[in-house]
C-alpha cells in the first residue's frame, strides 16, 4: 500500500490578545474553547487564500495542523494543538466549511 504524502497547511491561535485589540495582553483561551466547542470560527481577511486550502483538505489532500507559539510568536517552538484532516473531521470544522460556503455566497470575487 502506496501512501500518500498530504500538504500540511498551519494556522495559529493567539495565547493573548494583540496591542490594538480592546482586551489587549488577556489570555485568548482559544485552544480550550475550540476542544469544548465554543470557539466555532476564525476570521481571515484573506477568503479566497483559505477558501483553496479548506477545498483541498476535504478532498484528503491536505491537512490542517493548528497551533500555539509556547513563548514568543516567531521566537519560539510551536505547540500543535490539533491535526485536521479529511479524516479527522469534527464538528467544529464542520461549522467553519458551513461558515465558508455562507460566505461563498456573500463575496463575489
Amino acid at each position: 500500500m502506496i501512501c500518500k504524502k498530504l500538504t500540511t497547511y498551519r494556522m495559529a491561535l493567539a495565547k493573548v490578545f494583540p496591542k490594538h485589540h480592546p482586551r489587549a495582553g488577556e489570555p485568548t483561551h482559544f485552544a480550550d474553547k475550540i476542544r469544548k466547542g465554543e470557539k466555532i470560527h476564525t476570521i481571515r481577511t484573506n477568503f479566497p487564500y483559505w477558501e483553496k486550502k479548506i477545498k483541498k483538505i476535504q478532498e484528503g489532500n491536505a491537512q490542517l495542523i493548528i497551533f500555539e507559539w509556547e513563548g514568543k510568536p516567531y521566537r519560539s517552538k510551536q505547540k500543535n494543538l490539533y491535526i485536521i484532516t479529511k479524516d479527522r473531521y469534527t464538528e467544529q470544522v464542520k461549522v467553519i466549511m458551513l461558515m465558508v460556503n455562507l460566505l461563498k455566497s456573500v463575496f463575489s470575487y
